[in-house]
């Protein structure tokens, strides 16, 4: 149980970037009222879960949930729907789709006929190939930086350079340096935001969506401890003059992790903003005239594409909304691409999956109230999309600007579907600091800080020791600040009932 990101797309070496608050499979307050699944996640000392799980640990989470709904027994593993027949008129309440499923072990072909289609095919599952000039002369591994592609017992005593800089880039780097790299470059025509972990933290367990501005006022300390520069003049970054009003616009997610930046303190990492013109021996010639030399082993983590076959498979030429073709009966999900927001609920897909869930659900069990959407316009205000076969794009893989608005608009014509998400904030407030509350986090961060440095020293790495950037004080500050500009009293400690 876990889907191709977690059984196949992600490494060994692969962590939860956000916290596990974010992203249990359990997440809501019918949850915490029933107790299933033990409501709130504990990832206290001794607890269940681990903040920061890795893969494994993500995969047990997954197994378990499926265990405690009773899952297990309904779930075909290891097969593929081949194809799909819509039987009836598209527009009548009779019809159906009859699915072809195909084992994957050598089983039999069986038809399996459905009413309803909750599809997740993963937005991105191929990586995105580039062969540059020279790499036959580069006499090093160059290899893949996923699916478990990356060389790990050749990493030590190494130079590495990883192209791009996504989420994946920035896991990369730490992986290479856990397993003895001596430097790692990013190159990137263009540096993205990264994200520190007690930021996130705090973006996470508000109630309400945290201002962009008060996101990168969040970031600057590690930013100016650790050498990245000032936040605000990154590219992805659109503020007024006096910094009150923020959008942040780019192709990816933050990558977050407080080693990133260490990393970077240390001279252990660096970001290197150019293209690479071409390989020789062990060398990466950049396309600004820099030669990187004494590269081992490159990393190629230049993004992802979708799938042409999910298209296909639903015979459908766009996207309306979350509707395959504008059937609202078969609804698509994907972990949207890119980053455009002006106030930040979550940097997670967790969430966010949870809101699909219930509003498509809510459509599914109560179809008069789409039928009287419909009516009054929805599928032409939706937004629509189609193929992009020059930017080798299908119909359904779509960006996070195209995904919220879409659920904008039928939360919009849907009041009810609010409603039954009007205790989310409470609830997020709540779960948050009893999962993992301020000071079992800061504990954990700190003590990861300080390991890490720990152990370069030991490697024999000199670099005078860097202190953690926040401390509770100044944590403490920003829930003030916080309640302050929202009018909505939060405290470090959490909700009352969970004061001690």
């Amino acid at each position: 149980v876990g889907g191709y990101c977690w059984i196949t797309g992600a490494n060994k070496t692969s962590k939860l970037q956000t916290e596990f608050g974010s992203f249990h499979v359990w997440w809501g307050p019918d949850f915490a009222d029933t107790g299933k699944c033990g409501g709130y996640p504990d990832c206290n000392r001794g607890g269940k879960w681990s903040i920061w799980p890795g893969k494994e640990e993500l995969q047990k989470h997954f197994h378990y949930a499926a265990e405690e709904f009773g899952l297990l027994p309904h779930i075909r593993f290891q097969c593929n729907v081949s194809s799909m027949d819509i039987v009836g008129d598209k527009e009548a309440e009779s019809r159906y789709y009859n699915l072809t499923v195909d084992s994957l072990t050598g089983g039999e072909t069986t038809q399996v006929p459905v009413s309803v289609m909750y599809n997740y095919p993963g937005s991105l599952t191929r990586n995105r190939i580039i062969d540059y000039p020279g790499e036959d002369s580069f006499e090093g591994e160059i290899r893949y930086g996923m699916n478990d592609d990356t060389p790990y017992e050749k990493l030590r005593d190494t130079n590495c350079a990883i192209l791009g800089n996504g989420a994946f880039a920035v896991e990369n780097a730490r992986t290479c340096i856990e397993n003895g790299s001596n430097k790692v470059y990013i190159v990137t025509r263009r540096k993205n935001l990264a994200s520190p972990r007690l930021p996130c933290w705090f973006v996470h367990q508000g109630p309400v969506p945290t201002p962009g501005a008060f996101v990168l006022k969040m970031f600057e300390p590690m930013y100016e401890k650790c050498g990245m520069g000032d936040p605000w003049k990154y590219w992805s970054v659109h503020s007024n003059s006096d910094r009150t009003l923020v959008n942040i616009i780019q192709n990816s997610r933050f990558g977050i992790g407080d080693v990133t930046f260490l990393m970077v303190a240390w001279g252990r990492l660096e970001y290197v903003q150019d293209t690479l013109k071409r390989c020789t021996r062990h060398t990466l010639h950049l396309t600004g005239g820099r030669k990187l030399t004494g590269v081992t082993v490159i990393l190629k983590a230049l993004g992802l594409l979708g799938d042409f076959e999910v298209d296909k498979l639903h015979k459908m030429t766009e996207l309306v909304g979350n509707f395959c073709g504008g059937d609202w009966r078969r609804v698509l999900m994907i972990d949207a691409t890119g980053m455009n927001a002006a106030n930040f609920t979550t940097f997670s897909t967790g969430i966010g999956t949870t809101g699909f869930v219930i509003q498509n659900k809510y459509l599914h069990d109560f179809p008069k109230e789409f039928y009287r959407m419909q009516k009054l316009g929805l599928l032409s205000q939706l937004p629509r999309h189609k193929s992009e076969l020059d930017l080798e794009k299908p119909a359904y893989l779509t960006d996070v600007k195209f995904a919220m608005s879409a659920s904008i608009i039928v939360e919009g014509m849907c009041p009810k579907i609010s409603m039954l998400q009007a205790r989310f904030p409470e609830y997020k407030y709540a779960m948050y600091h009893h999962a993992h509350g301020l000071d079992r986090t800061l504990e954990v961060v700190r003590e990861e800080w300080d390991r890490y440095q720990k152990e370069w020293e030991d490697q024999g790495f000199d670099h005078e020791y860097v202190p953690y950037p926040y401390t509770r004080e100044m944590v403490d500050g920003w829930f003030k600040a916080w309640s302050d500009l929202m009018k909505i009293p939060i405290s470090s400690d959490g909700p009352p009932k969970l004061n001690r």
